[in-house]
């Protein structure tokens, strides 16, 4: 079998018969030895795993995984069965290529009262599909998702959001092990004995696609479980701070942000005369074909500019690479500046002024509550895979000048705090030295920090 990553943690049994023996064989997937030395949390993790093998009595007892397609026939049996829910897992699958950003199929898996379980699929085909997902949407039992955030802004596009939506594994998970991945098949192999990494089985389409789907909701509902039972008190509370935070990310990513159509094409054409006029620039000096995106030419231009000598091949031509050689003569400076001034207003443009970045005249971005280990919220593009990072648009008036306020709010504005890592390690530990330091009209990043580290020697008179 390959090990690999995506396999880390996976347990499977190969029944004995098939191998022409008596006793089954157990398989357990672990990532290459060198990460024991590597990785800080492989020693953790490589322990907890092989306890899958010595110590499977201590594993959360999980439930088989079995699933159903809702149909017209059978639809009001598994609703009455699901009524009785004690938890219901949802997962949705969507489709990235699309631009109408459908919902293709909706799954459900519930825990009963019996302790079984099982999962159910609604494929969306028809409005008739739509109102199902709106029924069942609506069921009393508490929901568990994970990273449901994508899952609720697709929901509320629908008019279809999801009643009772109180647990959220990619939370759950970060709140106990902030520094750790929170994909759902990472967490669901430190969750649960018996699993394999089954997240690309739906690319075939097809019942694939929906067993997919059904497993993602069974794997959302074996892991919210076991977390919810194996969690210290300490990351429960840190959830009970942190899941709230969804609902407000949620509002803004489905919200975004105004943009004015005329001050975006100027911004688009005044960055691509910018683009144009470095290329002509480095195109006279260096060849009419000169492309100073292409990493190949670029290198060889570099060998030109003498950076290495003759019998070693260029290494990289990157920033770094590129504000290196800048350093060895003023020629080079000159033209590897312009290099750099080129690729600066060609990735804004990539990065934030093409019109497919924007959906119906609106920049959307999503917040992530469990995105860095600190706490702090990350950004990136929105769940339906349009929009940027709001957190790093860059400085100057080419983006930003670009949106605008909604009828009904006050204006836009964006804070930079000053030392604010510095004065919230001052006032959270005490320190009153940094304290004072914070609030004195020096600069922090200037100042002269001296250790001073008692020794037990004596000291001389």
């Amino acid at each position: 079998f390959p090990v690999t990553i995506d396999y880390h943690g996976s347990f499977i049994t190969i029944p004995g018969h098939r191998l022409g023996r008596e006793a089954s064989l157990f398989v357990l997937f672990l990532n290459p030895l060198e990460h024991l030395r590597t990785v800080p949390e492989a020693q953790m993790v490589f322990k907890r795993y092989i306890s899958k093998i010595t110590q499977p009595e201590k594993w959360f007892p999980q439930t088989p995984f079995s699933w159903t397609v809702l149909t017209a026939a059978n639809e009001a049996q598994w609703y009455e069965k699901f009524s009785s829910a004690r938890l219901i897992a949802v997962d949705i699958e969507t489709r990235e290529d699309c631009p109408l950003r459908i919902i293709d199929m909706v799954g459900y898996c519930a825990l009963f009262p019996d302790g079984s379980t099982h999962s159910v699929v609604i494929e969306l085909k028809t409005f008739d599909d739509v109102m199902l997902m709106r029924k069942w949407n609506k069921l009393a039992a508490p929901k568990v998702m994970q990273g449901g955030t994508y899952d609720a802004v697709y929901f509320l596009r629908y008019g279809c959001p999801l009643h009772n939506w109180l647990y959220d594994t990619a939370n759950l998970f970060h709140c106990w092990y902030s520094e750790l991945p929170k994909r759902l098949d990472y967490l669901t192999a430190f969750c649960i004995r018996e699993i394999r990494f089954w997240k690309d089985d739906g690319k075939s389409g097809g019942i694939r696609r929906l067993e997919y789907n059904a497993k993602d909701c069974w794997a959302t509902l074996m892991a919210c479980c076991n977390l919810l039972l194996e969690m210290p008190e300490w990351a429960k509370q840190n959830y009970l701070l942190e899941f709230p935070m969804n609902f407000p990310f949620i509002h803004v990513e489905c919200d975004g942000l105004a943009v004015d159509p005329v001050a975006w094409k100027k911004s688009q054409a005044e960055v691509e005369g910018k683009m144009n006029a470095s290329l002509t620039n480095l195109q006279t000096w260096i060849h009419p074909d000169f492309n100073p995106s292409s990493p190949v030419q670029v290198k060889k231009l570099l060998r030109v500019l003498g950076v290495v000598p003759r019998d070693q091949d260029v290494e990289s031509s990157d920033e770094k690479a590129l504000v290196a050689a800048s350093a060895l003569h003023p020629l080079n400076a000159r033209i590897l500046s312009e290099i750099l001034e080129y690729r600066g207003w060609a990735k804004l443009k990539s990065t934030y002024l093409v019109d497919d970045k924007l959906w119906n005249g609106r920049a959307h971005y999503r917040i992530n509550a469990n995105g860095t280990d600190s706490g702090r919220g990350s950004s990136q593009e929105s769940s339906f895979w349009c929009g940027f990072n709001i957190q790093n648009i860059p400085g100057g008036g080419e983006v930003k000048s670009t949106l605008i306020v909604d009828d009904g709010w006050d204006g836009l504005a964006e804070c930079d705090k000053a030392q604010s890592e510095a004065r919230c390690v001052g006032y959270l530990s005490g320190c009153k030295s940094l304290i004072d330091l914070v609030e004195s009209d020096k600069d922090l990043f200037v100042s002269v920090w001296v250790l001073v580290v008692p020794t037990t020697a004596p000291v001389a008179p």
